[in-house]
């Protein structure tokens, strides 16, 4: 396989819109995209993906509390190309319900330690494969449910402020690496789209009587694949964008 054009790594790659985008990505014949997923012999769908992309789609062995994984993963990166130009931090975890007053702190723990150390542990893994790339872009899966000013009644406050977190992360790494690597980083909510974590939320809404539209993998993957071709640090940087082009308030 000649150089490609954009190398891609994308976490949480093995269901839903991790694998709709490797998918999205993986259709270009000028691209490489290094597809994380937990537990790789279980990921039967990505692993026929792999096959039919005739080598443009790696699958990395990536836990999100494994330093070991991360390693591994570097290491595999700079055998294949030595850079990566886009990451994608969409491995994460939503349970619940669960209150302030009633929540186990360990809930909170559980949460934090998936989608907010995760993506930190993904981004100081690739960081010096991402100042490589001439455009380099770090994108994190976030939700509407972790913005302050929408305040959206979900009755799960950990994976919320989970969210949340994740978004001043975000906001922190742009500060610090915009100018300084030209890195484009910014955070998306994807809409509430049909899979098994938004499938949790539509059930909620619907035990109140209230009917809340599914955005589909491949409507959410669509919007998500042009923002991030079109991605500048003028743009995108530092700032929290839902699939449809649409900017959320923190």
């Amino acid at each position: 396989m000649s150089s490609p054009s954009t190398v891609y790594f994308i976490s949480g790659a093995g269901r839903g819109i991790g694998l709709g985008l490797v998918k999205s990505f993986a259709a270009r014949s000028d691209s490489l995209v290094f597809a994380g997923a937990r537990a790789p012999e279980k990921a039967d769908a990505l692993n026929e993906l792999a096959k039919a992309t005739g080598g443009r789609v790696v699958v990395v062995k990536l836990d999100a509390g494994s330093d070991e994984d991360h390693k591994a993963a570097v290491e595999l990166v700079k055998q294949q190309d030595g850079r990566v130009d886009v990451v994608i931090a969409n491995a994460g975890i939503a349970e619940g319900p669960a209150l302030t007053a009633t929540g186990p702190p360990e809930a909170y723990s559980k949460h934090f330690a998936t989608n907010v150390v995760g993506p930190l542990r993904l981004f100081q893994a690739l960081l010096p494969l991402l100042q490589a790339s001439s455009k380099p872009q770090f994108l994190a899966m976030s939700s509407a449910v972790g913005s302050n000013t929408l305040n959206l009644a979900m009755p799960n406050d950990p994976y919320g402020v989970s969210k949340a977190a994740l978004n001043f992360l975000v906001t922190k790494i742009a500060s610090e690496h915009g100018e300084a690597d030209n890195l484009t980083a910014w955070v998306t909510h994807p809409g509430l789209v049909a899979t098994d974590m938004g499938n949790l939320v539509v059930d909620f809404y619907k035990a109140q009587g209230v009917d809340v539209p599914f955005v589909t993998v491949d409507e959410s993957v669509a919007g998500l694949t042009k923002l991030v071709d079109n991605a500048t640090r003028e743009t995108m940087g530092g700032k929290f964008v839902q699939y449809d082009g649409a900017e959320l308030p923190w």
